[in-house]
């Protein structure tokens, strides 16, 4: 089994590699990218990663997200770049007919998890609007 995991030098992908560090099992392999190993943004850079490593299953995590007031500034361009992403890893992680998929979306949906929300549940002070409101352009 190989499960590749997007986002693996972000927040939650750092706790789920830091997990399996200590839980290893030889039958798997796992592979944690992070933005040095391609552009998720661009279709062909994705099809050369999943090419290369090949994954029976995909933990999508990867998200272009700023801090604070970058989400505010640039709402559009982050949701752009995001839909792209997940666009190519969904469609890729199909195609190349990985037994499971699994994504994080930044806020809502039931049995995913909830970075924004882990990041605020950290700080010492969250902001005083929702991460929803704040981080609109991340959250796709």
């Amino acid at each position: 089994m190989v499960v590749m995991v997007t986002g693996g030098s972000g927040l939650v992908g750092q706790g789920v590699k830091a997990n399996i560090d200590r839980e290893a099992n030889a039958a798997e392999t796992w592979i944690f990218l992070t933005s040095k190993d391609g552009d998720l943004r661009d279709k062909e850079q994705t099809r050369a990663i999943f090419e290369k490593h090949k994954p029976t299953h995909v933990i999508h995590l990867a998200a272009r997200v700023g801090g604070l007031f970058s989400n505010m500034k640039y709402r559009v361009e982050f949701w752009r770049e995001n839909v792209a992403i997940n666009d190519n890893v969904l469609h890729l992680s199909h195609e190349y007919a990985a037994a499971r998929r699994s994504r994080c979306k930044r806020h809502g949906a039931k049995k995913q998890f909830l970075a924004t929300a882990a990041a605020a549940a950290l700080a010492e002070r969250p902001p005083r609007e929702p991460p929803q409101a704040v981080q609109a352009g991340a959250a796709f």
